[in-house]
């Protein structure tokens, strides 16, 4: 009998567990509708780095920090380092493309996510990026921080922000100009 009781118990858990969590997940989803979108930015701050990641329907991604900017599509992936000015291209990143995409597809991000705390969720990871948290404010309307801990190492991200893209500057966004001053280009998509 005692042992019924458990099950029923632990079953009760489970399902509260599940509910929860998706309620504040479809909260978050409803007061940032701008990720649902097919053009959308996100910005925020990663270990005290402000970094921006750009992705529109196209499966177009543009990711882009302090020191450098990564353009990454199915046909191929640039990568601009600033000061030195010095631009790489070479055959698309398809595991990099892979990895924005799932986290960016809502319906595969809500499977992955579990209610750890209040207002805290673990992610089932199957990326390997490591241990991940995720902080929802107190109304699960907005995510407050992500902690990532891989390798000893931890990455924290905060003051994130959702917003759409400016359509008018869709295609610049998606192309560096290699006539820029001084700009050295490695082409690598050729050399095996």
């Amino acid at each position: 009998m005692k042992f019924l009781i458990k099950i029923r118990y632990i079953l009760f858990l489970i399902i509260i567990n599940f509910i929860l969590s998706e309620i504040c997940i479809d909260n978050w989803i409803e007061n940032n509708s701008n990720i649902q979108k097919n053009f959308f930015v996100i910005s925020a701050i990663v270990n005290n780095e402000n970094i921006k990641l750009f992705f529109n329907a196209n499966e177009k991604i543009r990711f882009e920090s302090e020191n450098s900017i990564i353009i990454s599509n199915q046909d191929l992936t640039l990568k601009y380092y600033k000061e030195l000015k010095e631009l790489y291209i070479d055959e698309p990143d398809r595991d990099f493309n892979k990895q924005i995409l799932s986290l960016v597809n809502i319906n595969k991000l809500k499977k992955n996510m579990k209610i750890h705390s209040d207002n805290v969720y673990t992610f089932k990871n199957k990326l390997k990026f490591g241990k991940i948290k995720i902080y929802f404010d107190k109304y699960c309307e907005q995510i407050d921080s992500i902690f990532i801990n891989k390798n000893k190492h931890l990455i924290e991200i905060n003051n994130i922000n959702i917003d759409t893209i400016d359509l008018e500057n869709i295609d610049s966004l998606f192309f560096i100009d290699s006539d820029l001053d001084g700009l050295k280009t490695f082409d690598f998509r050729y050399e095996k």
